[in-house]
Formats: C-alpha cells, structure tokens, sequence
C-alpha cells in the first residue's frame, strides 16, 4: 500500500474547518465490538474524506458529500454490527 497524498496547505482559518469535520472518521468508540467494527471500517472512508478534501473546493456541495460519506461510514458500521 502506497502512502496517500499530503492535504495542501491549510489556508487562514481552513485548518479548524479541516480538524473539525475530519474528526469524525476517526474511530473513538470504547464498546470492543464497536471499536473493533469501527477502526475495521474507518479507515477507507478516513481515506477517501482526505481525497475528497484535496480535490474538490471548498463549497457547501462538498460539505454535503463529506456529511453523506460519514453517514455511509456509520451506516457500514452498523451494517457490521447487525443481529438478526
């Protein structure tokens, strides 16, 4: 596995914005299953935040499809997680 592009260089103020949504990719939980189905699952979607975050502008639309790919990151987590 190749090592992901650097994020550019924050811009005044950017970094807080970059920190505060980035945040919630990262796993945090202390539930064992839920860490354990958490940390599993964060990291393509930590991953493809970070892409998203260097490649497209700095909009609302692209604050829309960070919000969308965390839910998706918290929906595959209780994908995991599912009993029947």
């Amino acid at each position: 596995m190749t090592d992901a592009p650097k994020m550019p260089e924050a811009k005044p103020g950017q970094q807080q914005y970059w920190d505060d949504l980035l945040q919630f990719f990262k796993p945090t939980n202390t539930d064992p299953a839920m860490l354990k189905a958490t940390n599993e699952l964060s990291v393509p979607f930590e991953q493809m935040a970070e892409w998203l975050m260097r490649e497209l502008p700095a909009n609302p639309e692209r604050t829309v499809c960070l919000r969308h790919l965390l839910d998706a990151k918290h929906a595959a987590v209780r994908a995991r997680l599912y009993k029947r």
